[in-house]
């Protein structure tokens, strides 16, 4: 009687090795990052990785979405704290800055290095960054919007600021112009939402 083989059992931790891709490519970027540079950072064999991930693109393309939705999961969570939005959004930035200035190896924000890489050749990854932008900017204007009384249009336009200024912050960071540049372009930044706080 022939048995039926077992289905043999994964030796590794699906999130931990898709989190450990992410900053592989959030640091090196797709082009440079090579399979032997996944391999050897993932610590799991070419037959491994392309068995449960597929090639390079399925693999980077699962990393950046993961990025993508914890980033917009974080966010929504941090400015639920903060009931006024001039505090929710400066305590935000200081966050990104502290975050960026924590490391001898500054990444900036992944969605921007990727945009600098792969657009505009990339065209169905602009979709997913256009969605990304989009997404942020929401969960700003959705923040801001009980607070004032100006017209949707100009309320939509901070948020679109906001998130603009949040996304340089991180940019200009790598650069290291020391952290009290950053934070006075944080502070300026505010100021957009002093105006009909109701």
């Amino acid at each position: 009687m022939k048995l039926n083989a077992m289905p043999r059992t994964k030796a590794f931790c699906e999130k931990e090795v898709l989190e450990k891709a992410t900053r592989l490519f959030w640091r090196k970027g797709f082009h440079a990052t090579s399979i032997q540079d996944l391999v050897r950072e993932l610590g799991i064999n070419r037959a491994s990785l392309y068995d449960t991930f597929g090639n390079k693109e399925a693999l980077f393309k699962q990393a950046f979405d993961a990025y993508r939705l914890q980033g917009q999961a974080q966010v929504r969570a941090f400015l639920v704290e903060y009931a006024d939005p001039r505090e929710g959004i400066r305590a935000l930035y200081q966050m990104a800055i502290d975050t960026a200035l924590a490391t001898d190896e500054p990444l900036g924000c992944m969605n921007v290095n990727v945009s600098c890489e792969m657009l505009p050749d990339e065209k169905a990854l602009a979709e997913v960054l256009n969605q990304q932008r989009e997404a942020i900017t929401e969960i700003f204007y959705q923040y801001l919007h009980p607070h004032y009384t100006l017209p949707e249009a100009e309320i939509r336009a901070k948020a679109t600021y906001l998130y603009t200024l949040y996304s340089g912050l991180q940019v200009m960071a790598k650069m290291r112009p020391g952290r009290e540049a950053l934070e006075a372009a944080a502070d300026v930044g505010v100021k957009v939402l002093e105006e009909a706080v109701a």
